[in-house]
C-alpha cells in the first residue's frame, strides 16, 4: 500500500515568512518516513472553516509548490 500525505494549510507560526522552512520540514520528514506522495490543495483561497478563515490566510499555487518539493525529494 502506498501513503500520501496531504498539506491542507500554510499558516504556520511566524507568518508567511515561516512557510518555505516549514515546508521544507514537512516534505524532508514525510520523504524520511516513507510517505508515497505529496499533495497540495488546489485553491486560491482557503475553503473557510476547515483550516482557517477563506480569504486571510495563506495559499500558494499548487504546481509551483510541488515543484518546489520535488527540488527537495529524491
Amino acid at each position: 500500500m502506498h501513503v500520501g500525505l496531504q498539506i491542507p494549510s500554510f499558516k504556520y507560526p511566524g507568518g508567511t515568512a515561516a512557510i518555505r522552512p516549514k515546508l521544507k520540514e514537512i516534505v524532508t520528514t514525510a520523504e524520511a518516513g516513507g510517505f508515497y506522495s505529496l499533495w497540495v490543495m488546489d485553491h486560491y483561497y482557503q475553503i473557510k472553516g476547515m483550516f482557517g478563515e477563506a480569504y486571510t490566510d495563506p495559499m500558494l499555487e499548487a504546481y509551483s509548490t510541488l515543484g518546489y518539493f520535488a527540488g527537495l525529494t529524491e
